[in-house]
């Protein structure tokens, strides 16, 4: 069988037009190299073949050719492997930086390496029963005087840092629950960002059904998804569903 006189120039041009799309997404890419969250893109290519190679009319001298190359999809180069790593590691991360804020938050009345405070007043009450062990010293008003004065002190102290500590607690739990705070707590941000990927699935999906793939969205999705990890450990599942058209003719749709 003759091949079509311009099957060649279809070739050449769906050649043409691949490479320019390729050159779109490589600008594309570097356009956005700064932009918080964008993930790389390119273009996936597939061969255009025929769709019956087997014709009727052809004869034994005939050999398959195919028409040129087809671009298929612009997909993101991600790795949901380090999507895992980078969000377990984000949550330590995170973990880490909360108990070293709280131990500074202690640190500030708990701190005596600078400061005579609970460990001094137990070693200056040491010394006053040591200097008491002598028995004309024992019922000594003066050396009473001075037990009494540094008990009392000590209990100041005692009473003071566990005061301390309570306020402490206190404002940990404000950091979870926003109370008494200008700004939300963990719990606010917690569901805002699961409300908020929750809204972004669904804007992916039917934008995905209209065939737009959504790359922008899934980045900004990833984005939310980073964030959370900060508060709670999450794992990410992806799988994709088939969809018809309802109205003829049926046209199936996978997102």
């Amino acid at each position: 069988m003759v091949r079509a006189t311009f099957s060649g120039f279809d070739t050449a041009l769906s050649a043409l037009r691949m490479n320019q799309k390729k050159l779109d997404v490589v600008g594309h890419n570097l356009a956005n190299m700064n932009t918080e969250g964008y993930t790389r893109q390119e273009l996936k290519t597939s061969s255009i073949n025929y769709e019956n190679p087997t014709s009727f009319y052809m004869n034994s001298n005939d050999v398959n050719v195919g028409f040129g190359v087809a671009m298929d999809e612009v997909r993101q180069l991600r790795d949901q492997f380090l999507d895992g790593q980078y969000r377990t590691q984000n949550g330590k991360s995170s973990y880490n930086e909360s108990i070293g804020e709280s131990l500074k938050s202690l640190s500030l009345f708990l701190d005596e390496t600078k400061v005579n405070g609970i460990r001094s007043s137990f070693d200056d009450i040491q010394r006053s029963l040591t200097n008491m062990q002598d028995p004309s010293k024992v019922q000594d008003p003066v050396y009473e005087g001075e037990l009494m004065s540094r008990v009392q002190a000590m209990t100041t102290l005692m009473n003071s840092a566990a005061e301390s500590i309570h306020q402490a607690e206190k404002n940990e739990f404000h950091k979870i629950d926003g109370t008494n705070t200008s700004e939300n707590g963990a719990v606010q941000k917690i569901n805002s960002l699961v409300s908020d990927i929750g809204d972004l699935n669904n804007r992916i999906k039917k934008n995905q059904l209209l065939g737009n793939p959504a790359l922008e969205l899934q980045d900004q999705r990833n984005l939310k998804l980073d964030e959370l990890s900060k508060y709670v450990p999450i794992e990410v599942e992806h799988f994709s569903e088939e969809y018809s058209s309802p109205t003829p003719p049926t046209t199936p749709y996978r997102i």
